[in-house]
């Protein structure tokens, strides 16, 4: 037994001894790493300089900052360079003169307890700026910015069912100068990336407001973050999706760098929320004209607004909608009309062309392109078929159009009933291109692309109705001719004088309370272009 203890004893202290030795050298390489790492981030924010001394002067500072105490004795080295196709690191500047990448290399010495002499532990990382990055919106800032003009109240109370008269609504406009950093928000929902982020799934609109409540800056903010917090404990039954309101770049990691308009990012889920339900315009604060005779209108929102958040190559898109209107009309002329229409918008969208980072004390810049604006065109109601005006005619307006002698006849002639056949359309516009240059400090206005088109109607059918009566009604189509002389004498003025004004003064309105204007496509800057992140070359070199 004395044998096998002392064999036992040597042989368990030897492993031990190998344990602490390999565990030395195993903590010295990770520090070694984590210093490497934190110094390469640090110092490439000095990118694009070259200069070797003042990178190493970089590093070895952060080094410091970090309270590091691993490896006092042996100061980090950094090397300025470049990355090639394949994300190489290679020394010495690109052609240009331009370095975008620095390797930072930590050493430290390891004293061995139980084996003779000292070992190393050293390893190196690689940084490189990140990739710049900047959100922005297409038609979705009008909404946001109505808030104070009761707007988005209206649309929270009818479709999400939540009061806001009992905490006030209007202190949602305080949110559309508030930045909130798309980083921070996918933490607070507990995603890493842009994919986990767009591919969330049930989750509330009460704790998207909660998570961006959380990722707000507090300085300044904290009765909107108590706002946010109240309002949300009503909307936790109300799912939203992020990836119909958000474009994010997914390549590479990007898409999480820029920050976001608060106001933009809680109105764009908002009319996600509502999905496909229709919203009543008298419902929306807009007042419907007076001629109208029990009118419904109705509001469709086929596909949300986005919000793109990326570099270059990301695309935001407007929103799809659909305008349902049935109503009388009353008018001079007749003794009655009934019209029923679906008026539908298209997409206008806007890509991010170029993006280009002030150095040296130069100006942030901005290229869209293309940009496309939304189409827009009359079709029947629900979207289908073709839009219809039915008229029916005074007797009175008989002798006015056909002669005394008709006038006479009008108690024989009976009722004329026509069924007019309206179609309209506004073509999209682009591509076009713009260069917008950011301002020393704020952002830059909107920017607007096309013109805004009248949405005219005009007369593509008429015929007598089913519901004439009389001889009208007993003749059919062979009263042609009488039917072409009201359709230039009654049904195309009436169209353009009535017809037309009623639609756009509901049409127009409704749009614009969606950021939608016809023909024209709004792109605006939620944040300056995020131009100082810096990312770690994975893998690590070294």
């Amino acid at each position: 037994m004395l044998v096998v203890t002392a064999f036992l004893v040597v042989t368990i202290v030897t492993i031990a001894a190998f344990a602490v030795d390999l565990g030395l050298q195993r903590s010295a390489v990770r520090d070694m790493q984590s210093i490497a790492d934190a110094a390469a981030m640090d110092a490439a924010r000095l990118l694009p300089v070259c200069d070797n001394a003042a990178l190493t002067t970089a590093a070895n500072q952060s080094k410091q900052r970090h309270g590091a105490v691993i490896g006092e004795d042996a100061p980090l080295v950094a090397f300025a360079g470049h990355l090639d196709a394949s994300g190489k690191f290679i020394a010495g500047s690109k052609s240009g003169g331009v370095c975008d990448a620095v390797r930072v290399t930590s050493a430290t010495t390891v004293t061995r307890v139980f084996a003779t002499g000292d070992g190393q532990a050293i390893r190196s990382a690689v940084g490189t700026r990140g990739t710049p990055e900047v959100c922005f919106s297409v038609g979705t800032k009008t909404l946001t910015l109505n808030t104070s003009g009761s707007a988005l109240g209206p649309i929270l109370d009818h479709i999400l069912k939540v009061k806001l008269n009992v905490v006030g609504y209007e202190g949602l406009v305080a949110l559309k100068d508030v930045q909130v950093p798309l980083l921070a928000l996918a933490g607070q929902l507990s995603v890493g990336t842009p994919q986990e982020l767009l591919n969330l799934s049930n989750l509330s609109l009460g704790q998207l407001m909660v998570a961006t409540a959380n990722a707000m800056p507090t300085s300044g903010n904290a009765v909107t973050i108590t706002l946010l917090k109240t309002i949300a404990v009503g909307l936790m039954h109300v799912n939203v999706s992020l990836g119909k309101i958000l474009a994010l770049s997914t390549g590479g990691g990007a898409g999480l760098n820029a920050d976001v308009n608060a106001l933009d990012l809680i109105g764009a889920a908002i009319v996600a929320a509502n999905g496909t339900n229709s919203l009543a315009v008298n419902q929306l604060g807009i007042t419907l004209p007076a001629n109208l005779v029990n009118a419904q209108a109705n509001l469709v929102v086929t596909e949300p607004p986005k919000i793109a958040c990326g570099a270059v190559g990301v695309t935001a898109s407007s929103a799809q909608v659909r305008l349902d209107l049935h109503t009388g009309i009353q008018a001079d002329s007749v003794a009655s009309a009934d019209l029923s229409l679906g008026v539908r918008v298209g997409t206008g969208s806007a890509t991010l062309g170029a993006l280009t980072c002030g150095q040296g004390g130069g100006t942030d810049s901005v290229t869209m392109n293309p940009v496309t604006t939304a189409a827009a065109e009359v079709a029947g109601l629900g979207g289908t078929g073709a839009a219809k005006l039915e008229i029916s005619l005074l007797r009175a307006q008989y002798n006015t159009l056909l002669g005394p002698i008709v006038g006479l006849l009008a108690p024989l002639l009976g009722t004329i009933v026509l069924d007019v056949g309206l179609g309209a359309s506004v073509g999209a516009g682009g591509p076009y291109e713009r260069y917008t240059a950011y301002p020393h400090s704020g952002l830059p206005p909107t920017q607007l692309f096309g013109g805004d088109r009248a949405l005219n109607l005009n007369v593509t059918s008429v015929q007598l109705s089913p519901k004439s009566g009389g001889l009208v009604g007993l003749l059919g189509q062979l009263l042609n001719p009488v039917i072409s002389a009201l359709t230039n004498g009654i049904v195309t003025p009436l169209v353009n004088t009535v017809v037309s004004p009623v639609l756009s003064s509901i049409l127009v309105p409704v749009l614009r309370l969606l950021g939608i204007r016809l023909g024209v496509t709004e792109v605006t800057m939620l944040g300056r272009p995020s131009c100082k992140t810096v990312t770690l070359v994975e893998p690590t070199q070294g």
